[in-house]
């Protein structure tokens, strides 16, 4: 909602612990969303994982760290 594009995001969960660091660059055309189901699949390209659809519990352990 910021307007972030977090594509590129490293992404660490540790314990209790989770570190994302993500180069600051906006969106120029933030898709409609509507804060509903297919939002997430509106926003994927600026997401850092392909997997991420509606449904997903959130849970991300590790991605694009090392």
């Amino acid at each position: 909602m910021a307007g972030f594009d977090c594509r590129d995001a490293a992404v660490l969960k540790y314990a209790y612990n989770i570190s994302v660091i993500v180069r600051k660059k906006t969106i120029q055309n933030l898709p409609d969303i509507g804060f509903c189901n297919g939002d997430i699949e509106a926003l994927s390209d600026y997401l850092p994982t392909g997997e991420l659809k509606q449904g997903f519990n959130g849970d991300i352990s590790i991605c694009d760290w090392y």
